[in-house]
């Protein structure tokens, strides 16, 4: 398609130009001429090779882009949200270089987002404190401030998230931050050199971002006060502790020109004795006085099934202030592959709740637990399903605008396949298979019970189908090639162990000779998932963190030799026994001898998936 772009304001122009390197569009002076009107719809309509375009702002006019993009030219549509933010995860290893992120701007742009928040706990440079994100591919404030100047040309204001109380356990390894903390990654509330620390870093984030908003984390602290806290100054309400640590950051952020907002789930858990969830506690006067205001609330809620338990915790945060948001997730943080049916159900029973309660303020997060392996590129779907909502206001992706910016839809939504070990969408499930069945030792094998009798088939089948989606998603294949390469591997090394130890129960020789020859097909399809992984990890983030990868494949790649040779001793007759073989296995589920073969669990963790000893 081509348009004309000379009638447009400029900075709509400009952003048009940037989006050609996206797209595919072409700006010509013979192409269709657009207009843009401002208005509180999204509108579109089209007469004698003139689309005229109305909307309230850049961001709005680009996804109504998108609808003529996809061969839309008429429309009016309600715009269902004032505020439309993703955040990006930077944090766990996987820190986007910035060609990445203005990559992710354009994507956002043309799904008509207004803000992104980039997620980084102690990946930042912060002045005079040179260990904070030492060695970690920390952003420099140059760096950030190329992002924001990017994003602005679309109209989307990047913002700052960061930790200012738990989730820093990046910095307790340098000596020079021993004193900062209370217990576990919780910083020590009431320390000089915490509140030093503290103004080091929102001195720094004022420099390097233009906006006034910043979101000050404070979420998961539920050991607050309970260490170093506790030993010098004795036992104090959590709810104490938290007041006065809120009251010392939102002193900086006043004096540093930022507006601030937080996760919710304190204000809950020190009300509800724990629990952030509480869908059917009353609201208490507790619970309404533990609030004091100040900052602007997000309500965070990535697992619920149904809209009426979206419904219930709107209403809970609607008892505290209006001034709160929704944020829902992409689920990227469940090893290698992302869950997409998960995000996708759950987010659309997230956005009928809102809908509901007019809740006007929405986010996108996309975590990265565990060594962020998910490409933050998997979870596109999940991106379009809340711009489909807030513009136009369905409950479900529209295939014909993804297609505009990221290829056949269908096709896209098999990268979780690397996951699925059920024929049915996994819905209810939240999994990581790929992760644990790659990392379940080969002797030892405390998850062999969760593998069924056609795990290793169903990769197999999975590989296929991921590799043949790839030629419908265009520029994104290469997500499909790891995700293949791993469901290859896992075709073969999942069900190992149990056909291994099957073989050695029976003194079967022929198959145990047969399984010594996979371990060298399974250290080939390692070499090759190994290759394609880093090559991935390459295009979209900084080297650093990679290193883990290396370790944890590294390790496999040895384990698998290992293995081969002590089968090599064992059928030689050089060894009687293979000790390893002889323990009887248990249900990694608690069902002692009685196997429940569940694959449909989350166990997104490296070192408890590698072994069942001290790491």
């Amino acid at each position: 398609m081509d348009f004309n772009i000379g009638g447009l304001p400029a900075s709509f122009a400009a952003a048009l130009v940037e989006l050609e390197k996206e797209l595919d569009f072409r700006l010509s002076q013979d192409g269709e001429s657009l207009v843009y009107e401002k208005t509180d719809e999204l509108r579109v309509s089209s007469r004698d090779r003139v689309i005229v375009i109305g909307a309230p702002h850049l961001p709005a006019f680009l996804k109504a882009f998108c609808f003529i993009l996809s061969g839309k030219r008429r429309l009016c549509l309600k715009i269902r949200a004032d505020r439309l933010s993703f955040m990006a995860d930077l944090s766990r290893n996987a820190v986007l270089k910035t060609e990445t992120l203005k990559k992710w701007i354009r994507l956002l742009a043309i799904n008509g987002y207004t803000e992104l928040q980039l997620y980084t706990e102690d990946t930042y440079e912060v002045e005079n404190e040179p260990y904070f994100g030492y060695l970690r591919g920390r952003l420099s404030c140059g760096e950030i401030k190329e992002v924001v100047e990017y994003g602005m040309k679309f109209g989307i204001e990047t913002v700052p998230c960061i930790q200012t109380l738990a989730h820093l356990s990046g910095l307790l390894r340098w000596q020079n931050y021993q004193e900062c903390f209370d217990c576990a990654d919780i910083l020590l509330v009431g320390s000089e050199r915490v509140y030093r620390l503290l103004e080091n870093m929102f001195a720094s984030l004022r420099k390097a971002y233009k906006t006034d908003k910043i979101n000050i984390g404070m979420d998961e602290a539920e050991l607050l006060g309970s260490g170093r806290y506790f030993r010098e100054n004795g036992w104090h309400p959590k709810a104490e502790i938290m007041d006065g640590h809120l009251t010392a950051v939102l002193k900086l952020c006043e004096k540093y020109g930022f507006s601030p907002s937080m996760w919710s789930d304190m204000f809950f858990k020190n009300a509800y004795r724990g629990k952030y969830y509480a869908l059917d506690e009353p609201v208490t006067p507790a619970f309404r006085e533990g609030f004091r205001g100040g900052v602007s609330l997000i309500y965070w809620d990535y697992y619920h099934q149904e809209t009426g338990d979206y419904v219930k915790m709107i209403k809970k945060h609607k008892a505290l202030t209006e001034d709160f948001s929704f944020a829902g997730g992409a689920w990227k943080w469940s090893g290698f592959a992302p869950l997409l049916s998960l995000s996708l159900k759950n987010g659309a029973e997230a956005l009928k709740a809102c809908a509901a309660e007019n809740v006007r303020s929405l986010m996108l997060t996309a975590w990265g637990d565990n060594g962020a392996e998910c490409s933050i590129f998997a979870v596109l779907p999940v991106v379009a399903l809340y711009s489909d909502y807030v513009y136009g206001g369905k409950f479900e992706v529209d295939k014909r605008l993804f297609g505009a910016f990221a290829g056949d839809y269908d096709s896209f939504i098999k990268l979780e396949l690397a996951n699925r070990l059920k024929m049915a969408p996994m819905l209810p499930q939240t999994n990581c298979s790929s992760k644990y069945f790659l990392y379940n030792d080969l002797l030892l094998g405390s998850f062999d019970s969760n593998v069924d009798t056609d795990t290793g088939e169903i990769f197999k089948r999975n590989a296929e189908e991921i590799l043949a989606a790839k030629e419908k998603v265009g520029k994104f294949g290469y997500l499909f090639d790891t995700l293949a390469s791993l469901s290859d591997l896992l075709s073969i090394k999942a069900d190992f162990g149990v056909r291994l130890r099957g073989a050695y129960e029976k003194g079967d020789t022929e198959t145990l000779k047969k399984l010594l020859g996979e371990c060298a097909v399974m250290l080939e399809k390692t070499d090759e998932f190994y290759a394609l992984f880093s090559r991935q990890w390459n295009r979209e983030n900084k080297r650093n963190g990679f290193e883990v990868q290396t370790a944890r494949l590294g390790g496999l790649k040895q384990r698998m030799r290992d293995v081969s040779e002590i089968l090599c001793e064992y059928l030689e007759g050089n060894e009687g026994k293979i000790p390893e073989l002889e323990e009887k296995r248990l249900d990694f589920m608690g069902g002692g001898s009685l196997y429940s073969k569940q694959t449909d669990i989350l166990y997104n963790n490296y070192v408890n998936s590698v072994t069942v000893n001290v790491f």
